[in-house]
């Protein structure tokens, strides 16, 4: 079995193959990247470089609902892309993809993408993309009937964090309480609550706006 550092190795080398064959964009925030319309020929595959951008669309009612939030190196919206190549399968939704923050975002024809997937490498790699998406999603619905808002919010830390020039993990200064509840659609009051819990355990402290984990195999352990 590869080890998680010779996977990480090899995931950064393939994405850095997909982003010299596509076109580099810099998307300010809240810039919408691409909306995937059902029945509408999906022309284009994009590419996470920097920054974090979220998966969403509008209820019928007005409401916007967050599905997915990707904040690490990666693909963006290959899985409508290959559902309908691989199953032909078409569901009634139409998804944004929106940038968050400010992002910077590589483009490809779908041509280009496919004709990379020929290589067993990079077929590899889809797979453990599609997968990931699919646990996020699976988990986010589980979560929401079933574990506490205490432990989902454990979840989403750790989901969500990355390691600075330093090694410590912190959490993205978008990520505000607002923010937090609204994707786990919890009041942000109770999302203060909890993280007051975890500072008082030394888990988590503030350093300006940032939030930075102190102790990420206690947060692991406790969700």
């Amino acid at each position: 079995m590869l080890s998680s550092e010779v996977i990480r190795i090899s995931k950064e080398k393939i994405l850095q193959e997909f982003y010299a064959l596509g076109t580099r964009l810099e998307v300010p925030k809240n810039g919408l990247i691409n909306t995937t319309v059902c029945q509408e020929k999906i022309t284009h595959v994009y590419l996470l470089e920097s920054g974090i951008v979220s998966l969403s669309s509008i209820t019928p009612q007005g409401q916007t609902i967050i599905y997915q939030y990707f904040s690490q190196p990666g693909f963006l919206n290959i899985v409508p892309l290959l559902t309908r190549f691989y199953l032909g399968y078409e569901n009634d939704m139409t998804v944004d993809l929106t940038a968050r923050t400010a992002c910077v975002i590589y483009r490809l024809t779908v041509e280009t993408f496919m004709a990379k997937l020929a290589e067993s490498l990079v077929k590899d790699l889809i797979i453990q993309t599609v997968l990931a998406d699919y646990m996020t999603v699976m988990e986010k619905i589980r979560d929401s009937g079933e574990n506490s808002t205490k432990v989902n919010l454990y979840r989403f830390i750790t989901q969500h964090a990355s390691q600075d020039e330093t090694g410590v993990y912190v959490l993205d200064d978008f990520f505000t309480y607002t923010e937090i509840g609204n994707y786990l659609q919890v009041h942000e009051v109770t999302i203060a609550r909890l993280m007051s819990e975890l500072k008082r355990e030394n888990i988590i402290a503030k350093q300006g706006k940032t939030l930075c984990i102190i102790d990420m195999n206690a947060l692991e352990r406790l969700k």
